[in-house]
């Protein structure tokens, strides 16, 4: 960024003096002031704010100055060094953030929304071209069936082939009458190529009927006819949802338009409000725990990298289940983390569903940052207030009426349950530990699966879908597969409780990766469930081996002396 020289002189006084809190006011101030203002000359420069963005990449999204740290470029490196995919929450930087503001007010805020709805009506037409496919199969297995004995295969075959051909003709006269009620000019040649698929579709259909009235049993010539009704049905549908495409698509041409005619005034407003929102938000987190912010990293300050972020958020997903399992989800999808510098824990943001993250986590400790984000997420996405009324209920609280000072406190016990009773550290009371584990912690009884797999998350059709994917990469047989298609059938193959084949591909998992530490927790659960005691005990200690400071090797062991004991579970 190019500063002022009283801008510089505010970066030299928080170099000289990184604690001193008014130090770090101002040079919060500097932060956001120089950040706005070339973003804002960029718009009425009409330049692309993707540049300007990438070449002050480090201060803007790692506050990292060469006026404030000595070691700027090696701490960039590092910064820089831990980008990596998010395994379960997008994670965004400010300049990710910005660009997709920038590109969402110049869109209306409807170009991403017509995307992904015309993605959805293409995914949807897909579907139902798979139900015509599985009708017409069914259709012509049981007329096959039904007619095998009376008539040669040949004709069966040959009738059967017919009503698919009929179909496809339907299919045709069908669109050219939609055109024409449409006031769409058909070329001659083309009406008299469809008055002759009507009179062959005719044809078609009365010898195709004739074949099929011959079926003795009722209940099966009713079912034929009621799947040649249910693919007209589902022909239709897809007529309507090519329609519902095709007015998507002038849609997204008019906000094409609508982004050439925008004015830089409207973008400007537009863009200050998002910035002075999340400004804000920053400067609330640090207020929350008494302190000053500041965009700026400081000699000494604990930074969170992208990897530190994503570790945690899987560390919280793998101890708490259930976080992802509301309404709000299947609403609104996954919230995101956006990542930017500032000092304090994270907090969410219902507004955007969004946890925001400041880069300098208080005292470096990165979990309890991120876990305080996210209890207040869980919170807030409880409707019904379940979790803090059975809270409430514990002895410790009873008798507590400030909403406020509930919440308080559950989100200390919670930051305690993801950083130290997660290492397998009893701190918390007898009362309260019993609490989590019955409401937070995953059950001792079932392997861990991850967020992706769960069942609130991977259901039905998707589930099926994701089974046939996954067994037909285990077709050239398990030493062939890669690990991550090996834990992914192991974990499938459980859910649908095929314990013995979910045992082979974890045997060949820990044999190929020997790192994946929580796969020998899962042969201990898998074998118990095949009644093969002595392997559950083998692998369950072994995972108390591999990970003895843990929460689950607390659960390893308790199943270890279970099995010893011949105690039920």
């Amino acid at each position: 960024m190019n500063f002022s020289e009283q801008d510089l002189a505010t970066l030299h006084a928080l170099k000289e003096n990184p604690p001193e809190a008014a130090h770090l006011r101002q040079a919060d101030i500097v932060y956001w002031k120089n950040l706005e203002e070339n973003i804002f000359n960029c718009i009425r420069e009409k330049k692309e704010i993707k540049e300007i963005l990438e070449q002050d990449y480090d201060c803007v999204n790692f506050g990292i100055s060469p006026e404030v740290l000595e070691n700027a470029s090696s701490i960039s490196d590092c910064m820089r060094g831990s980008i990596k995919p998010a395994r379960y929450l997008r994670i965004l930087q400010v300049s990710d953030w910005i660009i997709e503001i920038h590109l969402k007010i110049i869109s209306g805020d409807r170009g991403e929304a017509l995307k992904k709805q015309k993605t959805i009506s293409q995914m949807q037409i897909q579907r139902l071209e798979e139900e015509i496919k599985n009708a017409q199969r069914t259709r012509k297995e049981l007329l096959l069936k039904e007619l095998g004995e009376k008539a040669p295969a040949e004709k069966c075959v040959k009738h059967t082939t017919l009503l698919e051909h009929a179909d496809d003709l339907r299919r045709q006269i069908l669109k050219i009458k939609k055109m024409s009620s449409k006031g769409i000019f058909i070329p001659v040649a083309d009406k008299r190529k469809n008055f002759e698929m009507e009179q062959e579709f005719t044809t078609a259909m009365d010898q195709a009927s004739r074949f099929v009235s011959s079926v003795d049993t009722s209940e099966s010539a009713s079912t034929i006819k009621k799947t040649s009704g249910q693919i007209d049905e589902l022909i239709a549908k897809i007529f309507e949802t090519e329609d519902a495409i095709t007015r998507i698509n002038d849609e997204i041409t008019a906000v094409a338009k609508r982004q050439q005619t925008i004015s830089t005034a409207e973008i400007e407003a537009a863009l200050r409000t998002e910035l002075d929102y999340v400004k804000e938000l920053t400067r609330l987190a640090a207020k929350r725990l008494h302190r000053e912010n500041c965009g700026f990293m400081r000699p000494g300050d604990s930074c969170f990298t992208m990897k530190d972020v994503d570790d945690c958020i899987c560390r919280i997903m793998d101890f708490d289940p259930a976080i992802m399992h509301n309404q709000r989800v299947a609403l609104f999808g996954l919230p995101s983390i956006l990542l930017i510098p500032g000092h304090g824990n994270a907090l969410y943001d219902w507004k955007y569903n969004r946890i925001v993250v400041p880069l300098m986590a208080p005292g470096g400790n990165f979990m309890a940052s991120v876990a305080a984000g996210l209890i207040e997420y869980r919170l807030d996405v409880d409707e019904d207030k379940r979790l803090l009324v059975s809270y409430n209920k514990l002895t410790r609280h009873k008798d507590v009426k400030s909403v406020f000072h509930l919440k308080s406190e559950l989100t200390k016990d919670y930051i305690t349950w993801m950083t130290s009773e997660y290492k397998g550290y009893k701190i918390l009371p007898k009362e309260e530990r019993k609490w989590f584990e019955h409401e937070i912690a995953p059950n001792k009884n079932e392997i861990a699966v991850p967020l992706e797999y769960r069942p609130f998350m991977l259901a039905g059709e998707a589930f099926t879908n994701k089974c046939k994917e996954t067994e037909s990469l285990l077709s050239k047989g398990l030493d062939a597969c890669a690990p991550e298609v090996l834990w992914t059938a192991s974990v499938l193959f459980h859910l649908q409780g095929n314990f013995a084949q979910a045992l082979e591909a974890l045997t060949v998992l820990v044999r190929k990766d020997t790192q994946r530490t929580i796969a020998f927790y899962n042969l201990g659960q898998t074998c118990e469930k095949l009644m093969r005691k002595q392997e559950a005990i083998q692998f369950f200690g072994e995972y108390c081996k591999r990970n003895p400071q843990s929460w689950w090797a607390s659960a390893a062991t308790e199943h270890i002396r279970r099995l010893q004991t011949g105690q039920a579970a």
